[in-house]
């Protein structure tokens, strides 16, 4: 069995009412690669990054697109003696310096039991120049399991990351506590300069993140009397918690964007719905909506126009099949437009340049998963689109929250 396999075992054990931190099988048992990360430069280019299976293992597969959907170069990594190497999220400072973060496997001199065997994970984080050049990469570890899921950067180039630490019991062999673990690296040297483990009950799983100003905001979910329910963080750039708050019932938040105003738009699910809810500075509801389909649909990304419009994608089940979808709201959560495009696959996350759109995710072609990134105008007509070529691959790696059965 592969090691990468072990690791979804372990994650379904963790696996919390209402929300999922999970292997997620590609729907109808359609394996291939995805994109999980998606940012843009100043210049309108589109970096992406994912996993791509390469025999009995993944690799971290990072491309540069520029701002017509040309690929201007892809680079493939894979930590020496790691099985699995999984891009979750991208970012690209003022210099055009790229960061990917994502996971890959960790190291111990411990003895692990069979049955934990591949689900020792740390962060890893890789900084690209402009050109692909790889500068430097670093992981980091905090407890048994670390699942990185998404980072952001500041204006003075220091890089945040958050997502899932898991405590495991090796006699028991089972996970014992599973907390935010959100830190601050120094972007040049990739050194931690601060961190927060967040610990509000015995599973707390962070999805994303967004950094403004000197607000840092990571989003989630958390366990409240075995009812799964939204949950926001606020801290400053140091990582000193400024305030937390909970909502809903049954819901997961999955990412955040950052008002001019320090208000907060967090996209999520509730149910078997998408839930967007946008918060004042101090974390208090102005309104939320709930959309989708009959089925299960997920909301996975969310972003900010220049004019202060909040788009989020999705996907929805649409005759049994999972497609494309985006909404864009006025910051007031009057709904603009809403569309499912002819689009077989999912989106994984959005990026915003002015007000156009950015999805990155994956498209079912001939039964497998291919990478996909597409930019969509303001009305939400798409631009351009550009794949990853024809490469015969074997399986799939994702985690991200899932709706309660």
């Amino acid at each position: 069995m592969r090691r990468l396999t072990a690791i979804a075992m372990v994650i379904i054990l963790v696996s919390i009412t209402g929300m999922e931190i999970k292997a997620v099988p590609p729907e109808n048992g359609i394996t291939g690669d995805e994109i999980h990360g998606v940012a843009v430069d100043a210049n309108g280019n589109v970096v992406v990054t994912g996993s791509v299976s390469k025999g009995d293992s993944t690799a971290i597969t990072t491309q540069k697109y520029d701002s017509n959907g040309k690929l201007v170069w892809e680079k493939s990594y894979q930590q020496e003696g790691s099985a699995t190497n999984v891009g979750k999220a991208v970012v690209i400072d003022a210099n055009g310096n790229i960061y990917v973060g994502g996971i890959t496997e960790g190291k111990t001199s411990v003895p692990i039991p069979p049955s934990l065997s591949g689900l020792l994970t740390d962060y890893i984080i890789l900084k690209y120049d402009k050109n692909g050049n790889l500068l430097w990469h670093k992981e980091y570890d905090k407890h048994f399991a670390d699942l990185l899921s998404d980072i952001a950067i500041d204006s003075n180039g220091n890089v945040y990351a958050t997502g899932v630490t898991i405590e495991v019991d090796l006699q028991g062999e089972q996970p014992t506590n599973l907390n935010f673990w959100t830190i601050k690296i120094d972007g040049t040297t990739g050194n931690v300069v601060a961190e927060d483990e967040y610990d509000r009950g015995r599973r707390d799983a962070a999805f994303g993140l967004d950094v403004r100003g000197n607000d840092v905001v990571v989003v989630g979910g958390t366990e409240v009397n075995n009812i799964t329910k939204f949950i926001v963080v606020k801290y400053d750039t140091n990582l000193n918690k400024k305030w937390d708050r909970i909502y809903g019932n049954n819901a997961a938040a999955t990412d955040a964007a950052i008002f001019s105003d320090g208000s907060i738009a967090v996209s999520g699910n509730k149910g078997t719905s998408f839930w967007t809810l946008l918060l004042n500075s101090n974390g208090n509801e102005r309104w939320d909506k709930t959309d989708g389909t009959a089925y299960n649909d997920y909301s996975l990304g969310i972003g900010i126009d220049d004019n202060e419009n909040i788009i989020v994608g999705n996907h929805v089940i649409e005759s049994g099949v999972s497609k494309w979808h985006i909404i864009k709201y006025s910051k007031s959560g009057n709904v603009i437009w809403d569309k499912t495009y002819d689009i077989e696959g999912a989106i994984r996350k959005i990026a915003i340049y002015g007000d156009d759109i950015i999805a990155g995710g994956y498209r079912i072609v001939g039964g497998v998963n291919r990478y996909f990134v597409a930019k969509f105008d303001e009305n939400g007509k798409e631009i351009w689109e550009g794949h990853k070529g024809e490469v015969e691959l074997k399986a799939d790696f994702s985690y991200y929250p899932a709706n309660p059965t």
